[in-house]
């Protein structure tokens, strides 16, 4: 069958603390569903940005990251998976680009 997942960042305003809202996860066991922001910074406290130019969401600078946790089990086998990242940049000249790591590897 197919399954989804979907979570957003939320905030009380620009600048605020930013939390995940959990939207929707189908997978057979979801007791390992957490997302959580993080960084190497100490005291690293996830930022809400930019809620007049849309809908807002973390801010991802510096060595801020994302982390996902989720569990396949009881899924006999997992033929593909595709990952959808929506984002944006207050540079209006910036590539919008953006780098992932994974346990295989990663990439641009």
């Amino acid at each position: 069958g197919t399954h989804a997942l979907r979570f957003r960042w939320a905030g009380s305003g620009s600048g605020s603390r930013a939390y995940v809202v959990y939207e929707t996860n189908t997978l057979p066991d979801t007791s390992r569903w957490r997302v959580g922001a993080y960084s190497r910074s100490i005291g690293y406290t996830p930022v809400f940005r930019d809620p007049f130019l849309g809908e807002g969401g973390l801010e991802l600078s510096g060595t801020v990251f994302i982390d996902v946790e989720l569990s396949t089990a009881m899924l006999s086998r997992v033929r593909n998976a595709t990952l959808s990242i929506y984002g944006r940049s207050y540079s209006t000249g910036s590539s919008g680009s953006f780098e992932w790591t994974s346990f295989s590897g990663s990439g641009a």
